[in-house]
């Protein structure tokens, strides 16, 4: 039954203000609840009327208290509401090991503590799960002024973990697939098509982690979590992307589809889709380049899309690229200039074949794809790409293409 007249700290609270009424604290070492000192009553009073999960271990006994933005932690079938006012030795045996030296730790005086995604397993929906937490104890004084208890104010991260996790997991097969996809060079060009297909799975994952991401407890781990999501969803895009290309490209599929379009429109959006990826070069566009050409748009921007990157991922942040056009009669002429590392001469020979990188010492990423699809899609336009180089002094890789 709940007790009418209850003390002013304990109205309200929700659920476990009700609890807390209803319960029979005559028979705990703390008495009613008109005589605890006054320090508990107000630290309680804050904890049943705040949203962020808390919770207090009072006294010689460590005598449990917690609030309603706390109890979902708990879990069912487990030990809600029974640990409300038990000593907490008892109500958290399992754990006891890995929380008693905290709790040793603030109420000898020492600094608050501070635990970021720490697994604690508790028992909770009638077994022993996996928990991770983010939280801090800070001790409470007594009404002398004596540490006498303790606050825990803590943010159950389990979610963010495990999504982590999978994030983790999903790279580590990329990695795997990257890896058998440079294999397939002798094994066939049938395996490029498998490895492909394989891709989507861990890329069905990461949509499915974006998704979940978006019920993240906090903004700031959510933010952090959905762009490294969306970073991993765009470099497996990227990876099947190329993949399915190359496949194609193999198999004799790699149709055009020739439409008349201002070559400047595409570099422009070219240039607008590196600036949002790497935002560090100065593109400058010069020449001809307000001209009609008829050819297939989405193939001519993939080209430039990618010669901008390699431009722009081998050249000093901040370093002018240079796109010049230039036309004749029946065909036109686009560089791509940078002011980068270069590339040694005798390695030009193989940058338009498969699986083949520019090793330079850096972690650059790329797959050793994009100049022999692009190769491909120029040749198959009736076209050329080629490169000129020099170590130290950069590179200007350019293509040409009929108008008509």
């Amino acid at each position: 039954m709940e007790v009418l007249n209850a003390p002013d700290f304990l109205t309200g609270g929700g659920e476990m203000g009700q609890l807390m009424r209803k319960k029979d604290w005559s028979l705990t070492s703390l008495g009613t609840p008109d005589t605890w000192p006054r320090s508990l009553q107000t630290m309680l009073g804050v904890i049943l009327h705040s949203r962020f999960p808390m919770f207090i271990w009072w006294g010689p006994e460590l005598i449990c208290f917690y609030n309603d933005a706390y109890r979902p932690s708990l879990g069912k079938d487990g030990k809600h509401p029974y640990i409300l006012g038990q000593p907490a030795k008892p109500a958290w045996a399992e754990i006891w090991p890995i929380i008693s030296p905290l709790i040793n730790q603030v109420l000898n005086g020492g600094e608050a503590t501070w635990s970021e995604d720490q697994l604690i397993p508790i028992f909770r929906n009638g077994k022993i799960e996996d928990v991770y937490w983010t939280f801090s104890y800070s001790r409470i004084n007594n009404d002398e002024g004596l540490p006498y208890g303790v606050l825990v104010t803590c943010v159950e991260t389990t979610e963010k973990v495990v999504n982590q996790l999978r994030l983790l997991e999903s790279e580590h097969n990329l990695r795997i697939l990257v890896e058998q996809a440079v294999k397939a060079r002798q094994k066939g060009e049938e395996y490029i098509a498998i490895a492909s297909h394989e891709l989507r799975n861990p890329l069905t994952s990461l949509k499915l982690s974006l998704d979940l991401l978006s019920t993240q407890i906090t903004e700031q781990n959510a933010l952090f979590l959905l762009n490294k999501s969306r970073d991993q969803v765009k470099r497996l895009v990227s990876m099947t992307g190329e993949l399915l290309n190359v496949s194609k490209i193999s198999a004799g599929l790699l149709d055009l589809k020739p439409e008349i379009f201002n070559l400047n429109e595409i570099i422009r959006e070219s240039i607008i889709s590196i600036e949002s990826n790497e935002n560090k070069n100065q593109f400058v566009v010069s020449g001809e380049s307000d001209i009609a050409v008829r050819a297939d748009k989405f193939r001519i921007e993939q080209v430039l899309i990618n010669l901008l990157s390699n431009a722009s991922k081998y050249s000093p942040r901040g370093s002018e690229i240079v796109i010049n056009v230039t036309q004749n009669s029946d065909t036109v002429k686009v560089e791509v200039r940078d002011k980068g590392i270069g590339i040694d001469p005798e390695k030009i020979p193989m940058m338009f074949k498969k699986f083949s990188r520019l090793e330079t010492g850096n972690s650059i990423e790329g797959y050793g794809l994009g100049l022999y699809i692009s190769d491909q899609i120029i040749t198959k336009h009736g076209g050329t790409l080629a490169v000129s180089s020099e170590i130290g002094k950069g590179s200007m890789f350019w293509f040409t293409i009929p108008l008509r």
